[in-house]
């Protein structure tokens, strides 16, 4: 009865929670978007202002918020600006494919691509398939072969190619907007195969042992923790700390909200025109966190909602009474003539 009851409470807090989120979830977007739109405001100022580093982080963030092609095109800009000519080079091939572009848009993104291409190396690492590469230490994305010629800034390279426990390395050239080939095949040794003698015994004693029970051997008992339940259990604790976080957050969003409702009062549209008052910027830091919180709290409902109706579901197709057969593991060597191996039970 108490299990019952128990359960009946979880499915309660799970509908209430469903229902909570998507009640928050049109207004959670919508903030979003005017944070965006905010943030890439404040990014082109920032970047007509001559303040690169902090225009980048208003379209990193704009851009995690809504991405979209021009977010991340002014984004590589301002990289370009602080001298990250790769990581602007990677943002305009992206923003490049995207979807939407007009003709003229896409010429202008082409334009900042080819500056970057410009003042980039490239490297064309021909390796051995499926070996890690890693330029100057730091591992590319994915295994060889590659789509096309790594991007690296200009000067000597140090590049390693790995497969396994071998290793190849090798300097290179990286010339501005040019691509330099590098053969750097990484040598493979066969793995030796294992003596079929000890594999027969191995295989003979596990077939004498399945099923049979020795004399001695501790009895098996059942028990209700089965892998199953004790996922479940594991799910259900992820979405109580979730609902707990998400409330938490809850709470912390709605006082900003109040705090940010107070100063604005206060200030009464001293904010508006170009001297703006010194608690402005303590406003706009309020509003900000009002944001944050409701974010962090709309994903702390969602993971805890989620977490806990997949401890229902799983309780429910399991059932109370699922058991599973425990004991000890045995094992005893055996060596015969020209063979050795193991022989156990469970």
């Amino acid at each position: 009865m108490r299990f019952a009851v128990s359960f009946r409470h979880a499915r309660l807090c799970i509908a209430a929670c469903a229902l909570l989120w998507t009640s928050r979830a049109p207004a959670g977007e919508s903030d979003a978007r005017e944070r965006s739109v905010a943030l890439f405001k404040e990014g082109v100022t920032a970047g007509k202002g001559g303040d690169y580093a902090r225009a980048e982080a208003a379209f990193r963030t704009s851009y995690a918020l809504r991405p979209s092609a021009s977010t991340l095109r002014n984004w590589a800009l301002t990289e370009m600006h602080l001298g990250k000519m790769v990581e602007a080079l990677g943002h305009l091939k992206v923003a490049l494919k995207a979807p939407g572009l007009s003709a003229e848009q896409r010429s202008i993104v082409q334009q900042n691509f080819d500056d970057a291409y410009r003042a980039t190396g490239h490297v064309s690492v021909q390796t051995t398939e499926g070996a890690r590469v890693a330029v100057d230490g730091v591992v590319v994305e994915g295994t060889a072969p590659f789509d096309g010629p790594l991007d690296v800034l200009p000067g000597s390279r140090e590049v390693e190619a790995r497969l396994g426990t071998e290793v190849a390395r090798a300097e290179v050239d990286a010339l501005p907007g040019q691509v330099v080939q590098l053969d750097l095949s990484v040598a493979t040794r066969p793995e030796p195969p294992e003596p079929s003698s000890v594999l027969n015994a191995s295989t003979s004693a596990t077939r004498e042992q399945v099923g049979a029970q020795a004399a001695g051997e501790p009895s098996r008992t059942t028990t209700w923790w089965t892998a199953p339940h004790v996922g479940a259990v594991g799910l259900a604790a992820a979405g109580a700390v979730g609902l707990g976080l998400g409330l938490y957050f809850d709470a912390r969003s709605n006082g900003a909200a109040s705090d940010a409702g107070s100063l604005r009062s206060a200030l009464a549209g001293q904010c508006m025109g170009l001297a703006v008052a010194p608690g402005c910027a303590v406003l706009r830091d309020k509003i900000a966190e009002v944001h944050t919180d409701e974010t962090v709290a709309d994903v702390a409902f969602a993971a805890g909602a989620t977490a806990a109706v997949g401890a229902a579901v799983v309780l429910a197709l399991t059932g109370p009474s699922a058991v599973v057969r425990t004991g000890s593991v045995q094992w005893t060597p055996k060596v015969a003539p020209g063979a050795a191996g193991v022989a156990g039970s469970f």
